[in-house]
């Protein structure tokens, strides 16, 4: 039975860091992507300001 508590919980904790890592990856990606779209629309603007 301790063998088994133990081999879940090395289990749990790697599915739980695995977890972690992906929503901190798309949370990343998202706020990147938000990023690059601000400064697309500023560029976008900008050129339209321009003659």
């Amino acid at each position: 039975m301790i063998f088994r508590s133990a081999w879940f919980m090395v289990i749990f904790v790697v599915v739980v860091m695995i977890v972690a890592i992906l929503l901190l990856g798309f949370l990343i990606f998202t706020v990147l992507q938000q990023f690059v779209a601000r400064n697309k629309k500023a560029d976008n603007e900008s050129d339209q300001h321009e003659p």
